[in-house]
């Protein structure tokens, strides 16, 4: 029975993320700029990981700059790079897994999320971001192998706040980096440029 329950998890996750990576590249989705603090959204998501990270024996902590980090985003895309982020590397990690939530430029977010398993190979830092791609590492982590769709949604939803996420070997591990600038401050800059452009073709 518990061998079906797995099962039937896993392919209900694949499915899911199957229709959401659908839904991102479709170009049909819509941002709900709304204000809210990144540090609680994280808070959100490292509690529900509590449990699963608890049975696989891996230290799962959380660490913030101090006070409140505000940005105008959607949260719930945010959440999903987070909890995307954190599966991965619950499949990878050997022990530890640290998520860190600052303040980023122009009013954004920089999101970190280590874990202390095998490092990635330089030719593959950008591939696993692709579609369907599966790191090639050694053995070494608890959890089991997806087919390589969430990191490809992390990307997509991250690009529509116009920010960044890379992968680097860190600190004996892999550390994912994202980088969100503020959407309203990006907004903002956007448009003394085309208001130039405008004068200029005049």
């Amino acid at each position: 029975a518990e061998i079906w329950k797995r099962n039937l998890k896993r392919l209900t996750s694949v499915i899911r993320n199957l229709l959401d990576l659908s839904r991102l590249e479709s170009d049909a989705v819509q941002l709900n700029r709304e204000e809210f603090d990144v540090a609680v959204t994280a808070s959100h998501v490292v509690e529900n990981f509590a449990v699963s990270s608890r049975d696989q024996e891996i230290a799962l902590r959380l660490e913030s700059d101090p006070g409140e980090i505000r940005m105008r985003g959607d949260e719930e895309l945010m959440t999903q790079v987070l909890t995307n982020l954190i599966d991965n590397a619950l499949r990878f990690a050997r022990a530890r897994i640290r998520v860190a939530v600052m303040r980023g430029e122009n009013r954004g977010v920089r999101i970190e999320v280590w874990n202390d398993g095998p490092e990635v190979p330089e030719h593959e830092r950008a591939a696993i971001f692709d579609k369907f791609h599966q790191a090639r590492r050694p053995v070494g982590g608890k959890g089991y192998k997806g087919v390589g769709l969430g990191l490809a949604i992390c990307r997509r939803d991250v690009e529509l706040h116009g920010g960044t996420i890379e992968a680097e070997n860190f600190d004996g591990g892999v550390r994912f980096v994202v980088s969100v600038p503020d959407l309203e401050a990006q907004e903002n800059m956007q448009a003394p440029r085309q208001l130039s452009a405008a004068v200029g073709s005049s």
